[in-house]
């Protein structure tokens, strides 16, 4: 019948109501011009309504802003706000490629800020009237973490431990954001901070074992290793760099390989280098069978099986699945 404004608003009482057939309403719901979504809104009976149809514009049409300011001024306690906030996060996280091929350790403003988000949900969480002000809190630190604006990020941090609940979720999620924020903001790597980081590092590497349910952190080793990683290179401590983000150039370098060779089989390790090669990629093994297999290249056999035998056999290397 194209009366579009009454479609919506139909859809949207379906999408709130019935889970079953939520899927359904949200791809049906589809605003046309201004005046048929302000005539929409004009039929809604209340503010839940209302907002249940900025969730929906703001989740499945991408104004995140737009939604989270229009449902925070009609209630700012809505839970239809954190799915919202949820998306708005991501997207801002997206722009800086946080998938573990880009380092947070920026030291100049990233032209991928969104400067107006940022001011909203710093605003909302300041104001401290949401439902659950510590994800406002946790999310403001963690935008001005993306940033590089860490000591700014530790405010919002230290606001949110005050107001956490008391379940493991919560904290693992505002440990976890610190550990990135301690990590990015770190001029350089000494053996104090080393000191500092090793109890954190060994935390999240160890969550592949023992994972936290719904705490999201393999993309969130992946960046303070190569983070790390690129401030060794920096300093030009290029095995240590290795053990946190390995690169199979390292190892066209024979006097690199050596190096690495030499720690590995370094007899008394502190427990940061025993950290080091705990979260290494290549191992012992992997070394002699790269040499074994360059050297069996070349006709080198015998020299090659020599190598081969030094580890664990070629093999295991393959069975590892990790190749140069």
């Amino acid at each position: 019948m194209k009366n579009f404004s009454k479609a919506n608003y139909y859809f949207s009482r379906v999408y709130d109501e019935c889970d079953e057939l939520k899927p359904g309403a949200h791809f049906s719901f589809h605003p046309q011009e201004e005046t048929d979504w302000k005539a929409t809104l004009a039929l809604c009976k209340n503010a839940n309504e209302k907002a249940t149809l900025w969730q929906m514009l703001g989740v499945y049409y991408g104004d995140e802003k737009e939604a989270i300011s229009q449902i925070y001024q009609l209630d700012p306690k809505s839970d239809k706000l954190d799915l919202l906030l949820a998306r708005a996060v991501n997207r801002y996280e997206q722009k800086f490629n946080y998938n573990g091929s880009q380092s947070i350790d920026e030291t100049e403003p990233s032209n991928n800020t969104d400067i107006p988000l940022r001011n909203l949900i710093t605003r909302i969480a300041d104001a401290g009237n949401t439902d659950k002000p510590w994800v406002w809190f946790m999310s403001a630190g963690y935008l001005y973490t993306l940033d590089s604006r860490y000591t700014n990020a530790n405010t919002y941090y230290a606001k949110a431990e005050k107001n956490l609940p008391s379940d493991n979720l919560a904290k693992a999620q505002l440990k976890l954001l610190e550990i990135l924020n301690k990590i990015g903001s770190a001029r350089h790597i000494d053996a104090k901070l080393e000191n500092d980081i090793l109890n954190d590092m060994n935390w999240l590497d160890g969550l592949n074992a023992n994972p936290i349910p719904d705490l999201r952190f393999s993309d969130a080793l992946e960046w303070p290793k190569q983070t790390i990683s690129s401030k060794y290179k920096t300093q030009h401590d290029l095995v240590k760099a290795e053990c946190f983000y390995s690169s199979n150039l390292f190892y066209a370098d024979k006097t690199n390989a050596e190096n690495m060779k030499a720690f590995l089989n370094k007899p008394s390790k502190t427990p940061f280098e025993k950290l080091c090669v705990q979260l290494s990629a290549i191992q012992i093994d992997d070394i002699y069978g790269f040499q074994a297999i360059q050297l069996a290249f070349k006709d080198n056999v015998e020299n090659a099986i020599k190598l081969m035998s030094l580890g664990d056999s070629l093999g295991n290397v393959n069975s590892s699945g990790k190749s140069f």
